[in-house]
């Protein structure tokens, strides 16, 4: 397969081209799912990650989702040693979102997260 007609494969299969993009909220569930133990900074999760694949992405859907229990997010990489520092919660904190009925797998094959 030439890599031209592989690359047209991935993004389709991605829903990053305008004729694969989904709609709605169960299709958001499904891009989660696709994307699944996938470690993204927490700021770009909605605008470049969710909005590139969904055509009417809104941040509602993804709010339906985890409060509806059926998706969650997770850091499954170690956090970086800020020199005993504590650091809250930032924009580039990596975190991955996930169906919940698979966060028991996704921790379990996480290193120690503290």
């Amino acid at each position: 397969m030439p890599a031209a007609a592989y690359m047209r494969f991935l993004l389709e299969w991605q829903y990053l081209t305008p004729g694969s993009r989904v709609e709605g909220v169960a299709a958001t569930g499904k891009v989660v799912e696709m994307l699944a133990g996938f470690e993204a900074p927490a700021g770009i999760w909605e605008s470049a990650l969710l909005g590139a694949r969904v055509s009417d992405y809104s941040g509602d859907y993804l709010d339906q989702l985890l409060a509806g229990g059926r998706c969650t997010w997770a850091r499954l990489s170690p956090k970086a040693d800020h020199g005993g520092r504590s650091v809250g919660p930032l924009k580039s904190t990596p975190l991955a979102i996930v169906p919940r009925r698979q966060l028991v797998d996704w921790l379990s094959m996480a290193p120690d997260c503290g």
